[in-house]
């Protein structure tokens, strides 16, 4: 794959696995109503972002492994 493929699948598998990550996240704080829940959303969704970019890469290393060489 071209150097800038793996960037590219980088970026669309980071957006997939955050979009999962804030739906369940929004199932999880649907109905909060203190700030002090808002706060800890907030700080679910950064972590969740951090996840996600995480994952991402473990994913496109596992696939470089499987179908493509170096």
């Amino acid at each position: 794959m071209r150097r800038y493929g793996k960037y590219l699948l980088g970026a669309l598998f980071t957006a997939v696995y955050f979009l999962l990550f804030c739906l369940l996240l929004g199932r999880l704080f649907r109905n909060g109503l203190s700030p002090a829940l808002d706060l800890l959303a907030l700080a679910c969704l950064v972590i969740a972002l951090i996840a996600s970019v995480g994952a991402a890469e473990y994913t496109v290393k596992k696939l470089g492994e499987k179908f493509w060489k170096e």
